[in-house]
């Protein structure tokens, strides 16, 4: 990957979640870069009954449909992608694991072998950081959460996607380099929906000052 963000191994670490919390059946991992405006024992309860629904599945996550996994994200013109068969892109920011079967299915020794091949094939298989080797390691193993659990806003252009569920978000995800604390990025940017000066969200709500 270019940006050295996606470099940094603590990308990596939501994989290992599985030997880190061996008694554990399920896990939700967020990014730092969310705000999370709902308990997050209504995510672990919605997330256990698509599980439930779907018994292969082995983690809920929002779909990114508007972009498809070989719209950028792997590369499926190499035959060892396209005989992968399903897969679905998403943002990683927000997880639900259920570990049972992630442990089970070997998904870390799925994620490791990915991102060995994209080694040897030095970038052939995907360009940017973790995500890629995620995707492909999980294929169509997914069920697909509320898109209100990880709303995202970047700070260029809006996906209709992210402008319809901002409002009643119940986690809001910034994902890339600028985050709309950092008052100087804000100002240089100006990007759309982003007031100055920041406020967190429901912070009234908090009784912060």
């Amino acid at each position: 990957a270019r940006d050295p963000r996606l470099r940094d191994p603590l990308n990596y670490a939501r994989f290992f979640v599985g030997e880190l919390l061996p008694s554990s059946q399920r896990c939700i991992y967020l990014d730092t870069d969310v705000f999370v405006e709902r308990s997050l024992a209504d995510l672990d309860d919605a997330a256990r009954q698509l599980f439930q629904e779907k018994p292969n599945s082995v983690i809920a996550a929002v779909p990114r449909d508007f972009k498809k996994p070989c719209d950028g994200v792997v590369n499926c013109k190499l035959p060892m992608v396209r005989s992968r068969g399903e897969m679905h892109s998403f943002n990683a920011g927000v997880v639900v694991f259920e570990l049972d079967r992630w442990r089970s299915t070997k998904r870390l020794d799925s994620v490791a072998r990915w991102i060995s091949r994209n080694e040897v094939s030095q970038g052939k298989v995907y360009k940017l950081g973790s995500n890629p080797p995620f995707v492909l390691a999980v294929g169509p193993d997914l069920v697909r959460l509320d898109p209100r659990w990880n709303c995202m806003r970047g700070i260029h252009r809006q996906h209709a996607h992210n402008t319809r569920c901002w409002g009643g978000a119940f986690i809001r995800h910034y994902p890339g380099g600028a985050k709309p604390w950092d008052e100087v990025e804000v100002t240089r940017k100006h990007p759309p929906g982003w007031a100055a000066p920041w406020r967190f969200p429901r912070r009234e709500t908090c009784g912060i000052e």
